[in-house]
């Protein structure tokens, strides 16, 4: 309440009263530096509550910004995590198709090997005596008058693993078969079990002739190689 400074009056009159109500007496207005100190006062209130709230604006903005972060780095995780899994589905499936096909070629293989058991890559055939030294090497062509054993030396690919008996076939030059006694009719000799590697390998077969040089006459020769009623292989080698 404000008291009226005129003395014969004293009127009590409301705080926000410019005059007294009863005599008419006027109250004096604030101060000049008054009003600046409650306008800075205002200015500086509003001017904090105005960085209050941009400071609240930001940290609301920070705290969405962290939250999509983080849901992306979830969301991140689980495309990884099932890509993840996916792959080891994948491997695993792989895998299990990879050992179905070694079983279904082995099987492959062995039935294979039971007709076929191996694959003559080449044959080279060789002068040798009895002690099967060589006299003239593997080739396609010898002098006949040096000629004791010829034996043949094959290079394979085997898909038979132990013994197989290789029956061979040597046809002269009018075309009938030269052969030993013991040898299967038809046949020239049989190498009975020869061992085959299932991998690419060299062997040697028994050689065929005497100790007489020159025992094989002048011509050419057609070399047969057969396992049961299965040619493998052959080779034609002349004798000059």
């Amino acid at each position: 309440m404000k008291t009226c400074r005129n003395r014969k009056c004293r009127a009590q009159n409301s705080d926000d009263a410019s005059f007294c109500t009863t005599c008419g007496h006027a109250f004096p207005r604030p101060g000049r530096a008054v009003r600046v100190w409650a306008w800075l006062f205002g200015l500086t209130t509003l001017l904090s509550l105005t960085v209050l709230g941009f400071e609240e604006y930001r940290l609301w903005q920070t705290r969405r910004q962290l939250a999509d972060r983080g849901s992306t780095i979830e969301t991140l995780s689980q495309r990884q995590s099932a890509e993840r899994d996916s792959l080891v589905a994948k491997i695993d499936h792989l895998e299990q198709a990879l050992i179905d096909s070694c079983h279904a070629f082995n099987d492959f293989r062995r039935e294979v090997a039971h007709y076929y058991p191996l694959v003559i890559r080449s044959i080279e055939v060789g002068n040798v005596n009895r002690m099967r030294e060589v006299i003239d090497n593997f080739g396609s062509q010898l002098r006949a008058d040096r000629v004791e054993f010829l034996q043949p030396r094959i290079r394979y690919r085997g898909f038979a693993h132990g013994p197989v008996d290789l029956l061979v076939r040597w046809i002269r030059p009018d075309g009938t078969i030269r052969s030993m006694p013991d040898a299967p009719e038809g046949f020239s000799q049989v190498n009975q079990e020869t061992f085959i590697y299932p991998e690419e390998k060299e062997v040697y077969l028994q050689g065929m002739g005497n100790d007489r040089p020159g025992n094989w006459p002048r011509g050419t020769y057609r070399l047969e190689i057969w396992h049961g009623d299965q040619m493998l292989g052959y080779r034609n080698v002349t004798l000059y």
